[in-house]
């Protein structure tokens, strides 16, 4: 989230930026399949790595593949449930949200984004593979994500992208204004409406749809943002949501794009120098990569998510993170009834990860080989 790296252990694995060549890389879209390997060649020509070697890699995902599919992982039926923990108390929180009201109605701040975290630990190892086919399963409209490094996982299931671009064509995403789901489908659909209605999320709305597209609108022409937003619905929560277009200027690049849109107000805030100083002074909270981009460079494409509704997992811990925005309206109870929603993903997604256990030593080998 911030430039300047790690500063607690659970971060220890994940530098300020990362970046990596896949020796393989699987691709999916639209029901066709493909294989990329790749191999970095140095100025006399040689390839850091002998060729039938990474094509051999493949031959290591159809083995486990089918593995998984003759059903040989051991399993251990043994449910579990998970005990999630306040990483700082909820009374202090709520504190830190009246603080945060105060100065934005005293005009230091319009608007700023507080994140909190939760412990999660088992008396067994979380399988991260299990947990994301959950995600996957039950978060179809998101952004789906697991990244290793080391012994630790950063994984999501985050419903916003932060910039995509197709050839100069790009697309962006404003996600600000949040409602729980109804128990029925007509409460749904009041609590829908009262969000649709709702000033104070409107606002908070468009102080990130308006930024989004001024900074698009530096290094991009015939930029589009709709006034009025959309409807997103997904599992827990009902988000407003403004997609955002236009076309790169030939000078500037996909990361071009991500530096100048991250941090948006939707997990900073507005104005943007002001609310990271908040931020840095008062949310006593390590983000590490929690609502940093996460995506892929291709040539001349790629995607870049903001990693929400995410959490950082190693052995049989995890730390999950959610964020509200704050602005002058907001209520320090209805903020943390919120956050708790933005929970709901990952802490469902470990409880299912737990019961059962199923081994991944095969998957884990495999993705050892491959890095």
């Amino acid at each position: 989230f911030e430039n300047d790296g790690p500063h607690t252990q659970p971060w220890s694995n994940f530098p300020g930026a990362h970046f990596i060549i896949p020796r393989l890389q699987l691709t999916s879209v639209a029901g066709q399949v493909w294989a990329t390997t790749s191999v970095i060649v140095g100025p006399d020509g040689e390839p850091d790595m002998d060729v039938d070697a990474v094509s051999d890699l493949l031959g290591h995902v159809r083995e486990l593949n089918t593995s998984a599919s003759n059903g040989s992982a051991e399993t251990d039926d043994t449910p579990e449930m998970p005990e999630f923990t306040d990483c700082l108390p909820a009374s202090q929180w709520r504190d830190l949200v009246s603080k945060a009201v105060d100065d934005i109605r005293a005009g230091v701040l319009h608007k700023v984004v507080l994140a909190r975290a939760v412990q999660a630990s088992a008396s067994r190892d979380m399988n991260v593979f299990s947990l994301l086919r959950h995600l996957r399963a039950a978060h179809r409209s998101s952004f789906v994500f697991g990244y290793w490094r080391g012994d630790s996982a950063f994984v999501g299931a985050s419903p916003e992208r932060l910039v995509r671009l197709d050839g100069r064509d790009v697309r962006a995403s404003s996600l600000a204004g949040t409602a729980r789901r109804g128990a029925t489908p007509a409460e749904d659909a009041e609590l829908a409406a009262l969000l649709m209605a709702s000033g104070k999320d409107q606002a908070e709305h468009a102080a990130v749809r308006d930024s989004l597209r001024s900074r698009l609108e530096e290094v991009c022409d015939d930029v589009i943002a709709h006034d009025t937003p959309a409807l997103l619905t997904l599992p827990h929560v009902h988000h407003l949501h403004t997609a955002v277009s236009g076309r790169l200027r030939s000078d500037y690049s996909l990361l071009d794009l991500v530096g100048r849109l991250h941090p948006t107000p939707a997990v900073g805030g507005t104005p943007r120098k002001e609310a990271l100083e908040f931020i840095r002074e008062n949310e006593r909270l390590d983000r590490g990569w929690y609502a940093a981009p996460i995506g892929w460079v291709g040539r001349d494409s790629g995607e870049f998510a903001v990693g929400l509704r995410s959490g950082v997992i190693a052995g049989n811990e995890a730390i999950l993170f959610a964020g509200c925005g704050i602005v002058a309206d907001s209520d320090p109870d209805l903020e943390l009834a919120e956050s708790v929603l933005k929970l709901q993903p990952m802490q469902s997604a470990i409880s299912a990860a737990l019961a059962p256990r199923a081994s991944n030593s095969a998957t884990a080998a495999a993705s050892e080989q491959i890095q």
